[in-house]
């Protein structure tokens, strides 16, 4: 009986998860492929050695409370290289009118919820706090709002103030993206949930805050002391090296009555009971143009931002950073294109020397060839009054189409992709293309999938046998 094969494409978080899966619980009984276009392994995921530090060009954190990443994490024998941001860089600041303002202790987004420090905040005004604090008492929509924009939901619960001067800088830096056309049910439904379930967001904060002291709640973000591209590392070494490809690219993908065809730069073709597309969702559609246009002209609608991160190594006595905070947020009404900084030395101060400040910016790009970005970055830096001094090194990493960009009631449009994919037997879709960004959300699909596959190869293999029989 021939063995069921498998092409992953996509040699990021997801396409190594799901390839490690499939081989951890078939191992050889399953034919297994994947193909990276690149010349390495681990996507947005990218971590540089350098004499004056660890440097991190993409994700830098896991997300502690989802985990799926932790837990494959603990798999992999890293759970040790584990650890905590380090607990003095604990505030968070948002630029306002030139200069960064802390946002007050229990803010959380756009929720006050320690009451007597929000008072004492310069950063809002007295109406804006007044207005705020009424929050507890606007009427709930309840389960019927499924979604609406972040900006729509923050001016109704919180007042423009809040989402002017708080939440929009941090959801644009988190996300790229605008509040006015953001979908908060696909980047934070939390809100909409606590809204429905206690009918106010700040007072559903404070019971789940209460419950997470009760409980001693560990650190919200944990990182690997020798950088993310650990997890790459770790993953890759535990697949075959015959299963794994590097500068594969795929030009064509055919639909054959026994599955799938997949053609390559190269000339090869390849055949596969079941094929993972988990590159980003642009390349998808690129890919499936040719065999499924519905599903390709659905995902070539949506939107992308493109950002850029660089990575500057400042002399300290050039600095002037928070010692208390990991960095920063800034919006739209400062102008400019930078949207977040890391003080990357504070954040992770056994990585530098003592004598150095790392700062990472986050730079949104609308036209990948304008300008310099190291320059708009330092310049921003400098107005703001954290350095002043030119840096003594400098690493930029660009990061084109990274960011798709949810509108509200894209849980509508993902249902229907989910649809149209679960129509052709052995395609499975993950990553971006299903509204994933973060690896923990990445690695609980990639498992899913992985789990999916194997189970519908156990059913192949239970009709085969009763057919022989």
């Amino acid at each position: 009986m021939q063995r069921t094969r498998v092409v992953v494409v996509g040699g990021g978080v997801s396409g190594l998860t799901t390839a490690y899966d499939i081989h951890r619980l078939a191992g050889r009984s399953v034919d297994l492929t994947l193909l990276e276009s690149g010349d390495r392994f681990g996507g947005l995921v990218q971590t540089v050695n350098h004499a004056q530090g660890v440097l991190e060009a993409g994700p830098d954190t896991l997300l502690a409370r989802k985990p799926a990443a932790l837990d494959l994490c603990r798999e992999l024998g890293l759970l040790d290289d584990l650890k905590g941001l380090d607990p003095r860089s604990r505030d968070l600041y948002v630029a306002h009118r030139g200069k960064l303002e802390a946002l007050p202790k229990g803010f959380f987004m756009m929720a006050p919820t320690d009451k007597a420090a929000f008072l004492r905040s310069p950063l809002f005004s007295w109406r804006g706090k007044w207005r705020a604090l009424q929050e507890p008492h606007i009427p709930s929509r309840g389960v019927e709002t499924q979604d609406e924009s972040i900006a729509a939901f923050v001016r109704r619960r919180f007042g423009r103030e809040i989402l002017e001067r708080a939440a929009e800088p941090v959801m644009a830096g988190l996300f790229l993206g605008e509040a006015e056309s953001m979908s908060l049910r696909q980047t934070m439904p939390a809100f909409l949930d606590l809204e429905s379930n206690h009918g106010s967001v700040t007072q559903g904060l404070k019971k789940l805050a209460e419950s997470r002291h009760a409980q001693n709640s560990k650190p919200a973000f944990v990182a690997l002391k020798n950088g993310m591209f650990a997890l790459i590392k770790a993953l890759v070494a535990r697949i075959p090296k015959d299963c794994l490809e590097t500068n594969a690219t795929v030009r064509h993908i055919q639909r054959r009555s026994a599955g799938w065809e997949i053609g390559l730069d190269d000339g090869r073709r390849l055949a596969a009971d079941h094929l993972v597309l988990a590159c980003p969702g642009h390349e998808i559609a690129r890919l499936l143009s040719g065999q499924l246009p519905e599903l390709s002209d659905t995902l070539k609608q949506q939107a992308y931002a493109s950002c850029a991160t660089v990575t500057f190594l400042y002399e300290k006595s050039a600095t002037k950073v928070p010692q208390s905070s990991f960095g920063f947020f800034s919006g739209k009404q400062e102008g400019g294109s930078l949207v977040a900084a890391n003080f990357m030395s504070g954040k992770f101060p056994d990585r530098f020397p003592a004598d150095m400040t790392a700062i990472r910016a986050f730079v949104r790009c609308k036209d990948e060839g304008a300008g310099s970005l190291e320059d708009l970055a330092h310049n921003s830096l400098k107005r703001l009054g954290l350095v002043s001094q030119a840096p003594k090194h400098t690493f930029l990493f660009r990061f084109p189409r990274a960011m798709p960009q949810f509108e509200p009631g894209y849980h509508i449009k993902l249902k229907r992709i989910q649809s149209m994919v679960e129509q052709h037997k052995g395609l499975h879709i993950l990553g971006n293309a299903l509204g994933r960004v973060g690896i923990p959300d990445c690695v609980h699909l990639a498992r899913q999938a992985a789990t999916q596959i194997l189970k519908e190869v156990d059913l192949q293999d239970e009709n085969a046998v009763g057919e022989a029989s």
